[in-house]
This record gives structure tokens, C-alpha cells and sequence, in this order.
């Protein structure tokens, strides 16, 4: 089975990135959320939409081996809004389906019997 995430490349300050909401930036999500990553979906938008991009960009800036773009800063160049049109919340929630349903399928072999065990 392949799983295709969702991306979208933006340009902030000159530099281009490429968004995508993978496994890496879910942990950190959850890190971030002291390990309840539910939390976001508590919280007003605008704060989760800032949390998801800062986490999505810091994976990029960490595997192309850029500088991560301050907090501060995206909210200082972007409102909620523009960012919400980027589908930053959507790539987020998607990735959380596409985590519970590929989770779901997984067998645990420590609970499962072999065929002819007998039970």
C-alpha cells in the first residue's frame, strides 16, 4: 500500500519550502503538545494553523539543512488566513486519518494466535 501526503511548495522570504505534514512532523506535533496531539484540535484555529506550519516548516529546514524560519516571523509576514489557504489544517487532519486507518491494519503479533495453535 502507498500512502501519497499532500504538499504544497510556498516562498517566505525568498525561499522556497515544500509543506508536508509526514510521521516527523506529527511527533513533533505531539511533543509540542505534551504528547497529546488531540490538543490541537481544541485550541482556536489560528493558533493550531501557526503550531502544524512551524512544525511542517522545521521538518523541511531540518532535512534540507536550512534555517528554521522564527515563529515570530510567519506571523509577522501572514495572517491565519493566508495560511489556512494553503491547506496547512487540512494536510494535518488528512495525515491524522491516513495514521489511524494505516495503524488500524497493523496486526499485533503478540496478541494474535498462530493458525494451529489449537485455541
Amino acid at each position: 500500500m502507498s500512502i501519497q501526503l499532500a504538499k504544497k511548495k510556498v516562498e517566505i522570504d525568498g525561499v522556497e519550502y515544500t509543506l508536508c505534514c509526514n510521521m516527523s512532523v506529527l511527533e513533533r506535533l505531539q511533543d509540542g503538545q505534551d504528547g497529546d496531539i488531540g490538543h490541537l484540535y481544541q485550541i482556536p484555529i489560528y493558533q493550531a494553523v501557526f503550531l502544524i506550519l512551524k512544525a511542517m516548516l522545521d521538518d523541511y529546514c531540518e532535512d534540507e539543512g536550512l534555517i528554521e524560519v522564527p515563529m515570530k516571523r510567519l506571523k509577522k509576514l501572514f495572517s491565519p488566513a493566508q495560511i489556512a489557504e494553503w491547506g496547512v489544517f487540512r494536510m494535518f487532519a488528512d495525515s491524522m486519518m491516513v495514521t489511524t486507518a494505516s495503524s488500524e491494519k497493523v496486526s499485533d503479533p503478540d496478541t494474535e494466535l498462530p493458525e494451529n495453535s489449537g485455541n
